[in-house]
This record gives C-alpha cells, structure tokens and sequence, in this order.
C-alpha cells in the first residue's frame, strides 16, 4: 500500500427483504350443481324424472340425442338450456376424442 491509496472499508451487504406474505383466501360459495349434471349421450340429466325435463320444462324429453326440442315449446328458457346441454356433449365428446 502505498501513501496515496486510501484503505477501503468491505462492503457491506444489504440487509435481507421480508417477503410479503399472501393471505389465504377464504373459501367461497359452494358451487351448486348443475342442471345438466349427468347428462350424456344416452341418458338424459339426473335433475330429469318423469314429472319432467330438465330441458324444455314440461314431462316432454328434449334431449339433444333423442329428439330434440319440440317447435311447440321453443321459448328462450329452453333454448337456452337446450344449447347448454349441446355445449356439455359437446365438450364430453372432445374430451374423449383426445384421449
């Protein structure tokens, strides 16, 4: 070391960041099922009895696979679970398809 060098001190580490930690989340609203739980190609939804289906709302069955809905009872409630009960087949067939 000569006389004009001037001694450095080490450097000093930063001190270590506390993590934030996350809140756990509190459980939510159980899901409740669906209307069109249980429905597959060949049987009809498990909501579905014979005082009445679950798809176009009277004790007629208007599963996609077997028959459809009637032009009789066409109205929005039931078209709109009728496209859903398309949508689950529809979805079950693709899932088999990758497998």
């Amino acid at each position: 070391m000569t006389m004009t060098d001037t001694p450095t001190a080490p450097l000093k580490k930063a001190p270590a960041r506390k993590r934030a930690k996350r809140k756990a989340k509190p459980p939510g609203a159980p899901k409740k099922p669906s209307l069109m739980a249980g429905i597959t190609v060949r049987d009809c939804p498990s909501a579905c009895s014979e005082k009445g289906c679950v798809i176009s709302g009277t004790p007629i069955c208007a599963h996609p696979h077997k028959g459809g809905l009637q032009a009789s009872l066409q109205t929005p409630d039931s078209m709109r679970r009728l496209n859903e009960a398309k949508q689950v087949l529809g979805k079950a067939k693709l899932a088999l398809s990758e497998t």
